[in-house]
């Protein structure tokens, strides 16, 4: 047999040790592509979690702001009432002296 021969004879194995190759790399790159998108996943429900805590503490911030306006309001109107009785009882006083 000649070497042209030989080369002709291995061809069939070759070819298929080649398909073999090419399943394997074919399945590995099924995995690969897998894991990728497995981990796009995760970072984006870590970006959804980022987000999520960051708003949960701008509520609260809010809240706390809100408290504080409350609060501030209370003040206010407590000491309007005070200048409104204080401006009655004084106004009242003031009839009187007229009489």
């Amino acid at each position: 047999m000649s070497a042209n021969e030989n080369l002709m004879a291995d061809l069939p194995a070759d070819v298929n040790q080649l398909k073999d190759h090419l399943a394997l790399v074919l399945h590995l790159n099924m995995g690969l592509q897998n894991q990728v998108h497995q981990l796009e996943l995760h970072i984006q429900q870590m970006r959804l979690t980022v987000a999520s805590q960051q708003l949960t503490h701008l509520i609260e911030e809010l809240r706390t702001r809100n408290e504080d306006l409350e609060m501030e309001n209370n003040q206010l109107e407590a000491i309007i009432e005070t200048f409104d009785f204080m401006a009655i009882s004084t106004s009242g006083a003031f009839y009187a002296i007229l009489l």
